[in-house]
């Protein structure tokens, strides 16, 4: 899973069909995705699970005296 890989690895690999299309540390993959595969792979997931997360934890502050 994308972020488990991404929280717990030095170094993360990515493969499409069995071919190498990155290797990096992870934020350099986030950050740097070497293709649209690996742009895909990593930060779609991981910014629909931000935004999800965002969502669920957004509430509205009300200031009072």
């Amino acid at each position: 899973d994308q972020i488990e890989a991404m929280t717990l690895a030095d170094r993360i690999a990515i493969l499409d069909k069995g071919v190498l299309q990155q290797h990096d540390e992870p934020l350099n993959a986030y950050h740097n995705p070497a293709n649209d595969f690996v742009k895909s792979f990593l930060c779609d997931h991981i910014d629909d699970l931000v935004n999800t997360a965002n969502n669920l934890f957004k509430k509205d502050h009300e200031v009072t005296k």
